[in-house]
């Protein structure tokens, strides 16, 4: 998947060019001063199109059917309290004896909501109807893959500008994914942050030109 998405950034930035700007972050020479490797790195904000979170309702009760009975109690009045924002699944359920007396059902859940903003609304209204925990709201975004790929683009862009700043004259031999993850957090604004980072290689010289006649006027251009 990721090299999927690396591939198809750079199939965009190769038809786009070298773009101007940019600073060096690191820099290295291969062997012969034949190529440069540089990091290139960039950020896209992208509306969040919602998020997911898990959580737990815990009951207890003298016996094994009494203890379900009231799971399935708080398991409804939490599914009428989530309609309005989105939908609930059962990811697991089960009921076992407590070390003294009576029996504890743990049933875990997982939320669904296309509405990110209101994740501290959904939570208080889950405690309400009876959840005895609720993990951190993560964000999604439906085309994750589209941000992904235009977040890796750029970071080759800004590898492309700061190799050419180095001196680099021939074409990207190759780039590597280094991180490209979403942030965990959403805005004020309701925005999630996609951060990449790659990996080039660029050729010194243009492919297929060799290097540059030995005479005085190149000697003092390098």
């Amino acid at each position: 998947m990721k090299r999927g998405i690396l591939a198809a950034a750079l199939a965009a930035v190769l038809a786009c060019g070298v773009a101007a700007g940019g600073t060096c972050a690191f820099a290295s020479e291969g062997v012969g001063g034949a190529v440069l490797v540089v990091t290139g790195t960039a950020s896209v904000s992208a509306a969040a199109d919602g998020c997911t979170f898990s959580g737990v309702i815990e009951t207890v009760g003298d016996d094994l059917e009494a203890a379900s009975v009231r799971s399935g109690e708080v398991f409804a009045a939490v599914r009428s309290a989530f309609e309005q924002y989105g939908r609930v699944e059962e990811e697991h359920f089960s009921v076992y004896p407590m070390c003294g007396q009576g029996y504890t059902a743990t049933r875990c859940l997982r939320f669904y909501s296309e509405q990110a903003e209101k994740a501290e609304e959904m939570r208080a209204a889950l405690s309400a109807a009876g959840m005895t925990s609720l993990d951190g709201a993560v964000p999604f975004c439906k085309d994750d893959a589209a941000h992904r790929t235009e977040a890796l683009r750029l970071a080759v862009e800004d590898a492309k500008s700061k190799a050419t700043q180095l001196g680099a004259e021939g074409q990207l031999v190759r780039a590597e994914e280094m991180f490209c993850c979403m942030s965990r957090s959403v805005s004020p604004s309701g925005e999630v942050t996609y951060d990449a980072t790659v990996r080039a290689v660029f050729a010194r010289v243009p492919q297929g030109e060799g290097r540059r006649p030995d005479t005085q006027e190149n000697r003092n251009a390098a």
